[in-house]
């Protein structure tokens, strides 16, 4: 697959992540960090993110895991819509972060936990 192939396959499904991604991507990395979104684009999500052996939600929650255990909660923030948006509801990630407690910390759990009830308040 050429790069061309890899970059215009990482945009499509970085619109499926979140759409608007692919946009965000090439303002946030600009100069100098222009080739790490560039890579990211052509190696992250034209390749990694569509490998087979997992499917994306699967994947998704592997990310929820290391985001919240690394203690990346900003990103850990911006990946609960994208875990929707790849199919896990709002009880499954409450599920994946009771999961990680005891691996994460208890104290970082509840931090995951309050993010999720701010980003995915309980519909009424």
């Amino acid at each position: 697959m050429s790069i061309e192939e890899r970059r215009l396959r990482g945009e499509q499904f970085q619109e499926t992540m979140r759409p608007g991604m692919s946009a965000h991507l090439k303002k946030r990395f600009t100069g100098a960090s222009a080739d790490f979104g560039a890579y990211s684009t052509e190696l992250l999500f034209g390749e990694m993110w569509q490998r087979g052996g997992l499917d994306v939600r699967s994947r998704e929650i592997a990310v929820l895991g290391a985001l919240l255990g690394g203690g990346y909660l900003a990103d850990f923030r911006v990946h609960i819509p994208i875990a929707v948006n790849l199919g896990l509801s709002r009880d499954e990630i409450f599920e994946v972060i009771y999961q990680l407690a005891l691996y994460v910390g208890w104290p970082r759990a509840a931090e995951g936990l309050a993010i999720v009830e701010e980003v995915l308040p309980e519909p009424k």
